[in-house]
């Protein structure tokens, strides 16, 4: 498993080099908003939201969070990152860490989560994985290359949901983007749909 963790790492970093010549600008801060529908054959869909952020104080290092919901549930955290190191024009490998709550079943305890980014906007591999006093932990494991402007590939996994190949659609002239991917886990095949909008700031503006 290290081996080929350590091998898509070094994949990515090669790639990542040469894609972020397409870079334009430097963004210093990001807030997303994220969609998830979890379609399974024979039971109703089961609908999420995501929220994520970051904001760089200064050259190297800043604050994220990340928040998650569905049907009686709720998890939150917050926390600091740094970039390990810079490659390329826009390219970064950055770790962060936080802290925060989960609610489930009317109870509330503690949350922790890590975060493994490498890449640029065109190409990278995000990895976020959450535990805590409940002992239910998540993971997160998300790469994607943005083909043309509009359009990008990608895997995608999540715990419990599986593994599967995710299309992902931007509108142009708009932060929107649909995407879809069918998973594939120990329970059988599954379906993903997702839309995202996603506001970027970049230096100087």
């Amino acid at each position: 498993m290290l081996r080929l963790i350590a091998f898509v790492l070094a994949t990515f970093v090669v790639a990542t080099t040469a894609q972020a010549q397409t870079q334009e600008g430097t963004k210093v801060a990001e807030l997303g908003l994220y969609y998830q529908a979890l379609v399974v054959e024979s039971e109703q869909p089961v609908h999420r939201g995501f929220v994520q952020g970051y904001k760089y104080w200064s050259e190297k290092s800043g604050v994220w969070g990340f928040g998650y919901g569905e049907k009686d549930y709720f998890s939150g955290v917050l926390g600091v990152y740094y970039d390990l190191f810079a490659f390329g024009e826009e390219s970064v490998f950055e770790i962060g860490v936080a802290a925060g709550a989960e609610k489930m079943e009317d109870q509330l305890y503690n949350r922790f989560a890590g975060d493994l980014f490498i890449g640029s906007d065109n190409l990278y591999l995000d990895v976020y994985y959450e535990n805590g006093a409940s002992k239910e932990d998540w993971l997160q494991v998300n790469a994607v290359w943005q083909v043309k402007t509009h359009f990008g590939l990608g895997v995608l996994h999540q715990t419990l949901d599986g593994t599967g190949v995710r299309g992902v659609f931007g509108i142009p002239k708009t932060p929107l983007k649909f995407w879809v991917g069918p998973m594939f886990s120990k329970e059988g095949r599954k379906l993903l749909l997702g839309i995202d909008l996603v506001g970027s700031q970049k230096k100087g503006k």
